[in-house]
């Protein structure tokens, strides 16, 4: 799932700007870590399964097991984003 990665992204970035990485490298990694964003659904306020079109996947329920989602539901993914709550929140 997009959220788990993306946090895995985030500590990569971290790590990159540290080690002095060249910038493009560091630049690809923060984007990526941000891709969250990009399966966030404000129309519901929760992170979201897509088709291979873009649309949102459905039928949708929040509180659905599996799916679009690994070992969890959109309550989970959607509160998953340990890097960036600022961020989550600027969604909201």
């Amino acid at each position: 799932m997009v959220g788990l990665h993306s946090y895995d992204d985030f500590t990569i970035w971290k790590l990159a700007k540290a080690l002095g990485r060249p910038v493009e490298e560091i630049d690809r990694f923060y984007k990526r870590a941000h891709f969250y964003k990009n399966v966030f659904d404000p129309s519901t306020n929760f992170m979201r399964g897509k088709n291979a079109d873009g649309s949102w996947s459905t039928p949708f329920s929040p509180v659905k097991w599996g799916g679009d989602f690994t070992e969890g539901c959109a309550w989970h993914y959607t509160w998953s984003v340990f890097h960036d709550p600022q961020g989550l929140i600027n969604l909201m």
